[in-house]
């Protein structure tokens, strides 16, 4: 299957300072990822590479065989929480909007069709009306999605999407992105191990360096690469968090 994303020998520094060297991965059609890594292991410049938002790299970087940022309608994003301002006086369904394209509004009809179809799998039709601010973390992470979904991207990139959330909601939050279409590759940037239970296939460990497994369960070589630490030192299956029955009786009294 041909790549979507092609990253090869990329290395970029701040002020000479090796922020990532080295790094070659590759994202596929339906690929469910996680990116992991440490505070300052350059998860962050990573993802605005891949938005083109940051320049002056070595390396090569393709997005559907272009350029960073040479293709911005086939890449939805959805930024960590505390860089959206929950205070703007929007509704949401605005919010929603703002995320179509000029070639969407040609057609009025299909654009009405394709918003029901987002807020009804993202189960926020009943909050459309509703002021952005005013929302719950959960659903104002529910919102973004719903933005990022409205273009019909190929590449969802979600940072740090729970770093607000409360663990019920978590879980409420992946169980929601497990209905997304399957020709959707998304990409979880996170520092958070628990999101490996939630439907992930692949693991890309970031630590400037970059290592792939192809499962979910990390082993002791990515331990290491990540944190430091062996297998001995750290029990994974006691970090994986997965929904109670409990939480998953929570998502659904607040969806």
């Amino acid at each position: 299957m041909e790549s979507i994303v092609d990253v090869q020998n990329l290395s970029f520094a701040y002020k000479g300072n090796l922020v990532l060297k080295d790094v070659s991965f590759k994202l596929k059609k339906g690929d469910r990822c996680a990116l992991l890594g440490p505070n300052g292991g350059g998860k962050t410049t990573l993802v605005k590479l891949l938005l083109g938002l940051e320049k002056g790299y070595q390396g090569n970087i393709s997005l559907f065989g272009r350029r960073p940022g040479k293709a911005p309608d086939l890449v939805g994003y959805v930024p960590q929480q505390h860089h959206v301002k929950p205070i703007l006086p929007i509704r949401v369904k605005d919010v929603i909007l703002m995320g179509t394209t000029k070639a969407q509004y040609k057609d009025k009809k299909a654009l009405k069709e394709w918003l029901r179809e987002v807020v009804e799998v993202l189960e926020i039709e009943h909050i459309q009306s509703s002021m952005f601010s005013e929302l719950s973390g959960g659903q104002r992470q529910r919102v973004l999605v719903a933005r990022a979904l409205m273009g019909h991207p190929k590449l969802l990139i979600l940072d740090e999407p729970t770093s607000n959330v409360d663990p019920n909601m978590t879980a409420c939050f992946f169980q929601l992105l497990a209905k997304l279409p399957e020709d959707i590759a998304v990409l979880v940037v996170s520092h958070d191990l628990s999101i490996l239970s939630h439907n992930i296939n692949r693991v890309f460990g970031l630590n400037q360096t970059i290592r792939m497994q192809e499962t979910a369960e990390l082993t002791p070589s990515m331990l290491d690469h990540l944190y430091g630490m062996n297998c001995h030192h750290l029990h994974i299956q006691n970090q994986i968090i997965k929904p109670t029955q409990c939480e998953l009786e929570h998502c659904e009294e607040h969806s």
